[in-house]
């Protein structure tokens, strides 16, 4: 009768119902909370789930990287694909139009030229190709997509030394002027020589000498303070 009661009242059917939820779920909560932990369902003390878990781990783990080291090959594919071609172009609108064409006011210097061109672009692009080199493993799996080409470093400088010898090429076609463009490289390479081999040795000062220059600095530290001291206690 209480229950008819409260559904056909309008303004008690929301809190009898409420009231009833509430008096089915706080004895199942209260069951829960004082229920032993033995009987508790937990996936971590069952030694196949921790198994499994740690089989999928490795599984995912290894295809995300197979995964990141294919996406390297075939990123450095493409990429040693487009140097060559540049290559084989530069040196294709050099020889025609300089070589052939204009062969009219060739001499010695062109070829000369020709063969520094060819023998920086040899050096350079054979050490990228063997830094994008994949490495695979007993099994012929992909264990490493090969060397990351957008780094810097040596990586950026040699990339420098093909488009710089490209640009020279193909410009030296209207005007042999460009070719002094060429001693950028040299001269960078001097400048990087002295910055991190000759201007360290010559000019740092040895660990000796470095000790020397902090016990001067601690004895003329050690005077002014006693300097200071002795105004101070005078006043």
């Amino acid at each position: 009768m209480a229950l008819l009661a409260l559904s056909s009242c309008r303004h008690c059917q929301p809190r009898g119902r409420r009231a009833i939820e509430m008096r089915i779920a706080v004895p199942w909560i209260e069951l829960q909370r004082h229920r032993s932990p033995a009987s508790r369902p937990s996936s971590s003390k069952n030694p196949r789930c921790s198994v499994f878990r740690v089989l999928a781990i490795r599984v995912l783990g290894e295809g995300m990287a197979n995964q990141g080291a294919k996406k390297r090959k075939e990123e450095n594919e493409k990429h040693i694909q487009w140097l060559r071609n540049l290559i084989l172009v530069s040196n294709a609108i050099h020889i025609l139009v300089r070589i052939l064409l204009l062969r009219s006011s060739v001499s010695w210097r062109h070829f000369f030229r020709l063969l520094l061109s060819s023998a920086a672009y040899k050096l350079s692009y054979s050490q990228l190709q063997k830094m994008a080199q994949p490495s695979f493993d007993e099994r012929g799996d992909l264990i490493d997509g090969g060397f990351d080409m957008s780094t810097g470093g040596l990586c950026s400088y040699l990339h420098d030394i093909i488009y710089i010898t490209s640009f020279v090429q193909v410009s030296s076609v209207f005007s042999d002027y460009f070719w002094y463009l060429y001693w950028v490289i040299p001269l960078f390479a001097l400048y990087k020589l002295w910055q991190l081999v000759l201007y360290p040795f010559v000019f740092q000062s040895s660990p000796q000498d470095a000790g020397e220059d902090e016990k001067a600095r601690k004895k003329k530290e050690k005077k002014a303070n006693k300097v200071k001291f002795s105004r101070v206690k005078t006043r």
